[in-house]
């Protein structure tokens, strides 16, 4: 289980090395959740689960991170 700004996500997770991410949002939770508005510029994503309207936040200082291309092999 992985608290995500007060909403709890329990799904089965992959351990990877992701660099300075903590988790990727798989598309086995994210087609649970229905109808989803993402703006990718501001890093918003709104859902509803139950009752309860979630509006979750990225960190805009990991979008931006320089990668090398010995980094990606």
């Amino acid at each position: 289980m992985v608290t995500l700004q007060d909403v709890e996500v329990v799904e089965d997770f992959l351990p990877l090395e992701l660099g300075s991410s903590d988790l990727i949002l798989g598309i086995q939770w994210l087609e649970t959740l229905g109808v989803v508005s993402v703006n990718w510029k501001t890093l918003l994503m709104k859902f509803n689960v139950g009752d309860q309207h979630v509006t979750l936040r990225g960190d805009p200082g990991l979008n931006k991170s320089p990668v090398t291309l010995k980094a990606l092999m």
